[in-house]
């Protein structure tokens, strides 16, 4: 018996093995004009990127020949680059190109450098200040600047580093020494006071370095914070700070109630007289109006406006309990002396 697991060198399924064996083909021979035509287009490419170079938008370039400066790109709208060529010598002949895009260049002895033209932030280390009244505070300062000469920026900086580490040795000083001669509430809640004083200071600081190749564009006070140790004493400052804005407010609201019951109670006072003044005109005018008609009325009977007043006396006079001792004569017994005939009940 012939054992399955040998195997059959011999045979495939009853066939010859030669018959399953497929016949080699020649491989083919890549022409050497080819070979030397993709070198050829390879160098060519090289030797293209050689000749020319691209400044992006966000770019800008310092363009040497032999290690000499010929010209500074820069963007469109950058008018300090030409301003700075004039007051610096070391550029009165470079070139300045306002404009990107696609340059042309001769290999091996032409340098192109390029810097951002973004905008770069400066965050400064947290420093410690004490304002004007002896309040502490831990400040950290926010600035964003860019670079408007990049030869300029090449010579005296180098990198946003360098750049950062000089913002960081002079302006951050100056800062702290501003903060410094402030109140402590002139800094932390007069924002008027505190940026008018940043303005300040950036302008005066971009006078001096404009013939560095920067420019500050933005300065602001990044954060503000109190040491661990201070808490108790600004808590009391500022709560009596605001306790005398509160009283300060609680006096204006007092002055301004008493002002308003003291207009009320003269404007009150006033229409009280104007009101007794007509209450007394109008009762002296009824007065005068009654006594008219009393004398109107009186002067058509003398004798009985005579008797009508002497009662109106003996009324006020006399009454129950009253004793007087008079001359039967005297007048003003008149009419009890000679008496006065009763009337009927009929008027007669």
């Amino acid at each position: 018996m012939t054992d399955n697991k040998t195997p059959n060198f011999g045979q495939n399924n009853g066939a010859p093995f030669t018959d399953n064996v497929k016949p080699i083909r020649p491989v083919k021979k890549v022409p050497i004009v080819r070979i030397i035509l993709g070198i050829i287009l390879v160098l060519a490419i090289v030797m293209a990127n050689s000749f020319i170079y691209t400044v992006e938008q966000d770019e800008m370039a310092v363009v040497k020949v032999l290690s000499d400066t010929k010209q500074v790109i820069v963007d469109t709208d950058n008018n300090e680059a030409v301003e700075i060529n004039k007051l610096d010598p070391r550029f009165k002949n470079v070139e300045v190109v306002n404009k990107k895009g696609l340059f042309f260049k001769v290999p091996f002895i032409t340098q192109v450098d390029k810097y951002t033209s973004k905008l770069l932030t400066y965050v400064s280390n947290t420093g410690q200040v004490t304002t004007r009244d002896k309040v502490k505070f831990e400040v950290e300062l926010y600035a964003q600047w860019e670079i408007t000469h990049p030869g300029l920026f090449a010579t005296n900086y180098k990198t946003t580093q360098k750049a950062n580490n000089r913002i960081d040795e002079t302006l951050y000083a100056d800062i702290i020494a501003l903060i410094n001669n402030l109140d402590s509430d002139e800094f932390l809640t007069d924002k008027e006071v505190l940026y008018n004083a940043l303005e300040e200071k950036k302008v005066s600081y971009n006078e001096k370095i404009k013939n560095t190749g920067i420019v500050i564009k933005d300065l602001e006070i990044f954060r503000v914070a109190v040491p661990a140790s201070n808490y108790a004493s600004v808590f009391n400052k500022m709560n009596a700070e605001r306790n005398a804005v509160a009283a300060g407010y609680r006096a204006d609201g007092q002055k301004i109630y008493a002002e308003t019951i003291s207009s009320v109670d003269l404007e009150a006072a006033s229409i009280e007289a104007a009101a007794i003044e007509e209450s007394a005109r109008i009762k002296g005018e009824a007065d005068a109006e009654a006594v008219q008609i009393y004398a109107n009325a009186f002067s058509k009977d003398p004798e009985f406006y005579e008797f009508w007043r002497m009662l109106e006396a003996y009324d006020n006079a006399l009454d129950a309990s009253t004793t007087i001792y008079l001359d039967k004569n005297n007048p003003f017994l008149k009419y009890f002396s000679t008496g006065i005939e009763p009337m009927t009940t009929d008027g007669q």
